[in-house]
């Protein structure tokens, strides 16, 4: 019942806010400002389009693919568009 809580109180965007800043996205990389430093060497704010598909492409498995040099499985997670 606590997972539906922040709901009542958070807008869709603070939600994902507080996910994209707690996941990790890397090994010991946790937060979108971490995985933007350790992938672009650039600040979160300043990432690119393609920057946010690359670190996005790597989820649900951060350890297992690069958001640089990546594998043609992520090259493909990138150019698929979200649903």
């Amino acid at each position: 019942m606590n997972a539906y809580k922040p709901k009542l109180f958070w807008s869709k965007e603070r939600i994902m806010e507080v996910y994209l800043n707690s996941i990790e996205m890397g090994d010991g990389i946790y937060g979108a400002e971490a995985a933007a430093q350790h992938w672009f060497k650039k600040s979160a704010a300043n990432l690119t389009k393609h920057d946010a598909a690359s670190i996005a492409a790597i989820l649900p498995s951060p350890r297992r693919y690069k958001a640089v040099n990546s594998s043609a499985y992520v090259n493909k997670r990138k150019t698929k568009p979200s649903e």
